[in-house]
């Protein structure tokens, strides 16, 4: 398989984890004290589900256009094969 297809499957993965788990931040805005008492207040910001989403189905795009058979072309220009991965060669 190509590198395409298991780039396409982490991606893909990320995703789907991202979509449903939705990891979220958490950030200390303010600490109060008074004695022994304490009071922090925090502000959780996530990632919305829909940007997981996307990144599924970019990961899905990935991954099938991954599977598909390399070809190799083949052009016989006169007397001269070409192929995609070596250099031209007369016969």
């Amino acid at each position: 398989m190509s590198k395409t297809f298991w780039i396409g499957l982490v991606v893909l993965v990320l995703g789907v984890v991202v979509a449903l788990a939705g990891p979220s931040f958490v950030h200390n805005r303010d600490t109060y004290g008074v004695g022994d008492a304490s009071l922090t207040v925090t502000d959780r910001n996530g990632i919305p589900s829909w940007v997981g989403w996307i990144a599924a189905a970019v990961g899905l795009v990935l991954v099938l256009s991954g599977i598909r058979r390399n070809k190799t072309s083949v052009t016989v220009v006169r007397d001269t094969v070409i192929h995609e991965d070596q250099s031209p060669r007369t016969s």
